[in-house]
């Protein structure tokens, strides 16, 4: 599925911005650089605001998944009439 496709993309580039703020935060805090601390943190937070979204979308999409599965599992009844004349 293109979603499912997008949306694990979408984490995974999600991952890597957080893993690369979270060392320019580490690396201002090692330098004492106030300013790139704050720009660090700013980073952080629209990740964070990101990875609701990203955390939405997928839920959304293994809401999706399971109610197709459901939604094969469940036989059919199939009706047919005799008509003897």
């Amino acid at each position: 599925n293109l979603d499912t496709g997008y949306v694990a993309e979408y984490g995974t580039r999600l991952q890597a911005q957080a893993e690369q703020a979270k060392k320019l935060y580490t690396d201002a805090y090692a330098a004492g650089d106030a300013a790139k601390m704050a720009e660090a943190q700013q980073a952080m937070a629209a990740i964070a605001v990101e990875q609701q979204n990203y955390n939405t979308a997928k839920m959304r999409i293994d809401q999706q998944a399971k109610a197709q599965q459901q939604s094969k599992s469940q036989v059919q009844p199939q009706c047919t009439l005799f008509n003897p004349s």
